[in-house]
């Protein structure tokens, strides 16, 4: 599975490069989804500082956001390093074997 910008199909990332991310208890906002955390930075991505925007490199569309430190997601879990993308900022496809 490939996950790629929703606003210009550049390829993003693909699942292998997926945090695993278990949703505890929903302690925040129940109808907000959780969003999609990778484990490590990619080659793409331009991180200055400690925290700021994940840009997407084709069209500069905002993707997500990246927290050195961590910070806890919608569900509640604390994730570090947290980098996550915005599920309605990406789409999903899969790569032909």
């Amino acid at each position: 599975k490939a996950y790629c910008c929703r606003a210009c199909s550049q390829l993003l990332f693909l699942e292998q490069h997926v945090g695993a991310h278990n949703a505890v208890a929903k302690k925040f906002d129940s109808k907000q989804e959780c969003q999609i955390f990778i484990k490590d930075k990619l080659k793409w991505m331009n991180f200055d500082g400690q925290e700021g925007q994940i840009i997407c490199p084709k069209c500069n569309g905002k993707l997500g956001r990246f927290k050195w430190h961590g910070d806890t997601c919608s569900c509640g879990q604390l994730v570090v390093p947290y980098i996550a993308f915005i599920p309605s900022k990406v789409i999903t496809t899969v790569i032909p074997e």
